[in-house]
């Protein structure tokens, strides 16, 4: 049972992203390449306070989107923070988790972003963006 209970939020969260896949194209696109944009310096980084930097930036600001109304899950704008963070809080659990199984459960997290991104990404605007 204790396993249920640590896995259960990533599997709402798996869900949730998954249910990005039914937006339209553009969408995808805009979100995919908006999260690249902001988390794409960290891909090699260990450094769990750089992690929780960018992890507490984008909290704030998916609550303030929640406080001002914008929270929609399918908002783009809301979509894309929320990812931000999840991927920052995932990363810096797969370096500092003392738990193999959050760290494995950080790691699905992790990786279902890096592919969403990868399917959905348009390149070119990506680096435009940089």
């Amino acid at each position: 049972m204790p396993a249920y209970f640590e896995s259960a939020p990533t599997e709402r969260f798996l869900g949730a992203l998954n249910r990005l896949g039914t937006l339209p194209a553009g969408d995808r696109t805009q979100i995919a390449t908006t999260v690249f944009a902001r988390i794409e310096q960290f891909f090699g980084s260990n450094n769990a306070e750089d992690l929780r930097g960018i992890a507490r930036a984008a909290q704030d600001e998916r609550w303030r989107a929640i406080y001002n109304g914008n929270g929609k899950p399918t908002d783009v704008g809301f979509a894309s923070v929320v990812l931000v963070e999840q991927w920052a809080l995932a990363k810096r659990e797969t370096v500092a988790s003392a738990s193999s199984v959050a760290a494995v459960l950080a790691e699905r997290r992790r990786s279902a972003i890096e592919a969403f991104i990868d399917a959905n990404m348009d390149r070119s605007a990506a680096r435009e963006s940089s």
